[in-house]
């Protein structure tokens, strides 16, 4: 705890107190923190009781949060997730099964822990990571997710049963994040339709419980519930349309890309929750800023779009895992993308009813595991212009951030980027780089990284009868006139390990081209 205040603190007052303070302060925070680690791994070995380490990862995945190093912090929640699946594997013996019932360990970690973790374990889905099983232990054998389920009974009730959805929901998506550009199983489509009426039926009890709250509380207010809802709609939405292969599927849910910004809204403008701009600094809670993303970034609608935009413009500036700042201008460097398209001339806006087309939108955005440069963070932008049959097209940029305004912008008026496609019967698949992860979709298992490396796959199983393919990377530097581009295309031998290297590529450390079977995806 001593860890968690000195980082917390070093943060709040950093442009506030002169730079030796902070850095002591700092130091500190982090001498706490690697002592409390090293007090943890010793303690490992006792068996008795788990609820000191599993509060204690707790504490770790907040500090984490604090000092941005999400990695650890992910790491942190797998460790977490480990020690629960072993503590139920220990109890479910049923002849331990009564004590078990009886014990202080079972109410705090059950009833507390077990449903943070499960929040945390599905916000790890969001970066491309693979999610553990969070079946609850109950007293009864195991927690109801059908039909039958009781109404609930308070809205922790509530949190802990979508918990229960989320975990198998999630585990679809993930499945089907690259096999649903070859072709959807029946079994998928029979889990989702499955999910989806269990997600409804939930949405009826909530409807309800709500419902009753406002009839004994009148007058009170409702944002912890429009929290809920929001990010409930976001899930729902995500799973029905996780199984198409084109980002125009999103553009049948405008009702409820809308009702999400109205329900974000007010938490917005809370002012009970957020008095001043310092209460807004952190929050360990999941709260608006995952739905407005997904709404900023899915939702091609320009007025709703740029609403959500405008809102994670001024929303807290960090919930657990999530930064505002940094979605806002990631989000922002996304629908400017994808309108680019659209011939506008500067300083036009879409109408109402014009979106981007098909070619022009991002389907996956990979965060490299990078370090942020002077000039920015490397950021992967990749789409599918050439459709289905297609490879993908990567583009890759430094995004950098304005923290006076919290805009993306270019250091002196321009900006490195690299737009990387191919010709022919080529396509793009990316090697097995791990990432940091992917905003959104991110495919099952293991994110990957564009920016490390670059493989050119043939297209084709048949022998080769090429002996080089033409591979366009372009270098473009942005300035007020417009895009300048430096260099044209290069040559890569079919029958070699080529090699090419440019500092000015963003990490791209080399092409190697690799037979293969057609590639559809990143894998």
């Amino acid at each position: 705890m001593i860890a968690l205040s000195s980082i917390y603190e070093s943060d709040v007052y950093a442009h506030s107190e002169p730079p030796d303070v902070a850095v002591k302060r700092r130091d500190h925070g982090l001498e706490s923190y690697n002592r409390a680690i090293r007090l943890l791994i010793a303690d490992m070995g006792n068996e008795k009781s788990v609820r000191v380490s599993l509060i204690t990862c707790v504490v770790f995945v907040c500090v984490d949060c604090l000092r941005r190093d999400i990695p650890i912090a992910l790491k942190h929640i797998e460790g977490g997730m480990k020690l629960l699946e072993k503590w139920r594997a220990q109890h479910h013996d049923p002849a331990r099964r009564d004590a078990l019932l009886r014990s202080v360990d079972f109410g705090i970690v059950e009833e507390q822990l077990c449903p943070m973790f499960a929040w945390l374990n599905m916000a790890t889905a969001i970066f491309g990571r693979p999610t553990f099983s969070v079946a609850s232990l109950s007293a009864d054998g195991g927690r109801a997710t059908g039909s039958t389920r009781r109404p609930f009974r308070s809205i922790h009730d509530a949190i802990s049963s979508f918990l229960d959805l989320i975990d198998p929901a999630i585990k679809l998506i993930q499945a089907n994040a690259r096999s649903k550009y070859v072709g959807i199983e029946p079994e998928a489509v029979a889990e989702q339709s499955r999910l989806l009426g269990l997600m409804d039926d939930w949405h009826l009890n909530f409807e309800h419980l709500m419902h009753n709250e406002r009839a004994v509380k009148p007058g009170q207010s409702m944002n912890g519930y429009n929290v809920i809802l929001s990010s409930t709609m976001s899930v729902r939405v995500w799973l029905e349309a996780c199984l198409s292969p084109d980002e125009t599927i999103w553009d049948k849910y405008k009702s409820q890309f809308e009702e999400m910004v109205q329900l974000a809204e007010p938490i917005i403008c809370d002012n009970l929750r957020f008095p001043d701009e310092s209460s807004k600094s952190f929050s360990f809670e999941l709260g608006i800023i995952p739905t407005l993303q997904f709404v900023a970034w899915k939702c091609r609608w320009p007025k709703i779009r740029r609403r959500a935009l405008h809102l994670l413009r001024n929303a807290p500036k960090r919930e657990c895992f999530f930064d505002s700042s940094y979605a806002y201008a990631l989000y922002e460097r996304v629908r400017i993308l994808e309108e680019s398209a659209l011939d506008l001339s500067i300083g036009q806006e879409s109408a109402k009813d014009q979106l981007p087309p098909e070619y022009a939108r991002i389907h996956v955005i990979d965060l490299p595991p990078l370090a942020p440069r002077s000039n920015g963070r490397p950021v992967n932008f990749l789409s599918r212009p050439g459709g289905r049959e297609q490879g993908w097209r990567v583009r890759a940029e430094l995004l950098q951030m304005n923290n006076a305004n919290n805009s993306a912008h270019s250091e002196g008026g321009s900006q490195d980027l690299v737009e990387t496609s191919t010709t022919g019967l080529w396509s793009l698949n990316i090697s097995n780089a791990l990432s940091s992860g992917s905003a959104g979709d991110g495919f099952s298992g293991k994110s990957y990284a564009p920016s490390i490396a670059l493989k050119v796959v043939h297209g084709h199983s048949q022998p080769r009868k090429y002996n080089a393919v033409r591979t366009e990377i372009s270098t473009y530097r942005h300035s007020a006139s417009g895009p300048i581009k430096r260099n044209a295309s290069r040559f890569a031998n079919v029958g070699d390990d080529a090699v090419l290297t440019a500092s000015s590529l963003n990490g791209y450390s080399h092409l190697q081209p690799v037979p293969s079977q057609p590639t559809t995806s990143v894998a």
